[in-house]
């Protein structure tokens, strides 16, 4: 089960954007486990172990926002006004015997250089690097989950004060949709309590399952030291992406505001995790 509990470190949003002002709400546990045989377990751990990222995360995440204003001018739309990205570096915690039952926390003042200096102890994993590809001015994350026994804040850092991860979300459950030559895809119910904002102009990323349903790309796996080549307004900026089997992907520049809002779905949305080469992250429409 090694692959599915890897896999669920890409299920949590970013929490770049957290407010200060948000209130906690409480919550349930919850995540049934899954069935898989060991030859499966066997061949799909092979191909996690194919896929583990080589670059070491260095670069001070605050400084990488301040030089990301240099992609927020639109390819396709000279009027269109683009939004700065947020990053997102978390914490994962293990609450039970499922793959896909974790919590995730973020600390919002942290740097890269200081998460990448964490030893996780029994129980926690490193989720991604990644960045956020809704508008992180726009966007908010307005509570904090409560989870019965369990912290919602813990002390990773020294140098911070206080408890400095917060946590921001919690998986709930979920299922492999495929694993092979296209890499490992899981569907998980996350709870948080978001409203992620793309903007006109900006262009977005699309999968549709072979129900119709459609996924939007809101978070992408970088190299923090390589930050620049991270344009995702750009047509072929998924040129290297495999869809899963029967899915499809199309991107399209924005006419009208798009919002990803978790009330939609009473504070629980459908999240799709892609690990190919790199860690992408989707949310149902």
């Amino acid at each position: 089960m090694k692959y599915l509990q890897q896999i669920c470190l890409m299920f949590s949003l970013t929490a770049s954007f957290l407010l200060p002002a948000c209130q906690q709400t409480e919550t349930t546990q919850a995540g049934p486990s899954i069935e898989s045989s060991s030859s499966q377990d066997n061949d799909e751990s092979q191909l996690m172990n194919e896929m583990r990222d080589s670059q070491p995360l260095t670069e001070d995440r605050n400084r990488a926002e301040e030089n990301m204003s240099d992609l927020s001018e639109p390819t396709d739309s000279s009027n269109a006004a683009l939004p700065r990205f947020a990053f997102t570096h978390k914490m994962m915690k293990k609450i039970d015997d499922s793959p896909f039952s974790n919590l995730a926390y973020e600390c919002q003042e942290c740097t890269f250089e200081q998460w990448e200096s964490i030893v996780p102890s029994e129980g926690w994993s490193k989720g991604p690097a990644q960045i956020g590809l809704f508008s992180a001015q726009d966007s908010e994350l307005r509570s904090y989950p409560i989870v019965e026994g369990q912290p919602s804040a813990v002390d990773f850092l020294d140098e911070v004060p206080g408890n400095e991860y917060q946590l921001i979300a919690v998986n709930l459950s979920g299922r492999l949709v495929e694993t092979g030559p296209n890499g490992i895809v899981a569907e998980v119910r996350v709870q948080r309590d978001t409203r992620l904002v793309f903007k006109v102009g900006t262009r977005i990323h699309e999968l549709e399952d072979p129900m119709g349903n459609k996924f939007v790309l809101f978070a992408h796996q970088i190299d923090p030291n390589q930050w620049q080549d991270s344009d995702f307004q750009s047509s072929d900026s998924l040129a290297e992406f495999t869809p899963p089997n029967d899915w499809i992907y199309s991107n399209r520049i924005l006419e009208e505001e798009l919002v990803l809002d978790s009330d939609r779905s009473e504070g629980v949305v459908t999240v799709l995790a892609i690990r190919q080469a790199v860690t992408s992250t989707w949310e149902k429409l």
